[in-house]
């Protein structure tokens, strides 16, 4: 964000009274023109999704999906039920991507969500 555009959502913040402990700032129309960025550099049927980790925040995050990205990247089943009940991102537009998943894990993610499972090494699946 450019300093006085950080600095009048600052004071605006403080006269709303809506400051807490922590506060985080997002440039919401650079956010929305790079996710547009990102979708035009690949061809139409090219998904992309947003990892949830990058920032869970809700409000940046749904920015981010009613930008135009696809859905969301979650590595948990806590970042899954963030996805589906928080951010009301369609289970199918939900990929569920870790390096360690329990067999409880993916059981749940089949049978509840994801539209994707993603991994890394199929020789570590237990058939």
């Amino acid at each position: 964000m450019k300093p006085d555009l950080v600095s009048s959502a600052v004071r605006a913040a403080l006269r709303r009274g809506i400051l807490a402990q922590s506060a985080l700032f997002v440039d919401a129309p650079a956010l929305r023109h790079t996710v547009r960025c990102i979708a035009a550099a690949f061809p139409p049927s090219a998904q992309h999704v947003f990892a949830l980790k990058a920032n869970p925040a809700t409000a940046v995050a749904r920015e981010v999906l009613h930008s135009g990205m696809h859905g969301c990247e979650v590595a948990s089943r806590a970042e899954a039920v963030h996805a589906l009940t928080r951010l009301r991102c369609a289970p199918h537009r939900v990929v569920f991507d870790s390096p360690a998943k329990t067999v409880d894990e993916l059981r749940w993610a089949l049978e509840t969500v994801c539209a994707s499972i993603g991994t890394v090494c199929l020789h570590r699946w237990v058939w």
